[in-house]
């Protein structure tokens, strides 16, 4: 009986070694998710997703998707995004050090797929040892503007004076604009700034409030 209790014992430990393991840590840290996968060329595939960008096990030119048991490497510039759960992540090209790389990362989108300004959030992990174990980046993208390149909200381009570069970015939306220009209640963003959920707030309704306007 004993002998019996060890053998079964034996094949429970190999049944769990042998699960696969799947995580999503970042949306460019993730392994074997379930996901879908929107294609540039409208296409779309169902099945399991790896980006491994911020281990630097893969180059930053392909992620691995397996579907039906088929394991395929796909090109970055043929994904438009992929979607986990009700999250969609995107593409793009960023500098958000403000150091002047470039560097090539899914964001999560925060606005709405219709939306004429987007807002992307971009989640990294940082090291055990830093003071801060994750940091929130954001970045707006604006119609006209390339689109793979979205500006980070911490660079020249918005801080500092928001009220000022902002006011001008949405100036073809006049009653916007002034509510931005004249630091209403609401349409400011200081350089030292609220925290990350207070941020998008503002963010997304000066975003909500153009898109109306047009």
């Amino acid at each position: 009986m004993r002998n019996y209790q060890v053998a079964v014992f034996l094949v429970c430990l190999m049944q769990i070694g042998c699960k696969s393991i799947s995580y999503f840590n970042t949306p460019n840290d993730v392994l074997e998710t379930k996901a879908m996968l929107y294609m540039q060329n409208g296409s779309k595939k169902e099945g399991n997703i790896t980006v491994l960008f911020e281990t630097g096990h893969t180059a930053k030119e392909f992620i691995e998707f397996t579907s039906n048991n088929l394991k395929e490497k796909i090109p970055i510039d043929s994904i438009r995004c992929y979607q986990i759960k009700n999250n969609f992540y995107y593409p793009r090209i960023l500098d958000y050090e403000l150091n002047g790389s470039e560097n090539l990362l899914f964001v999560k989108r925060l606005s709405n797929d219709s939306s004429l300004i987007h807002l992307f959030e971009l989640y990294v992990r940082n090291p055990a040892n830093s003071a801060s174990p994750e940091t929130y980046y954001y970045f707006l993208s604006f119609p006209k503007q390339d689109s793979t390149r979205p500006i980070n909200i911490a660079s020249k381009k918005i801080m500092p004076n928001f009220d000022e570069k902002m006011s001008t970015l949405v100036e073809d939306c006049p009653q916007l604009a002034y509510k931005v220009k004249t630091k209403a209640k609401g349409y400011f963003l200081p350089q030292i700034s609220f925290g990350n959920t207070r941020k998008t707030e503002i963010l997304l309704r000066i975003i909500n409030e153009y898109n109306s306007c047009r």
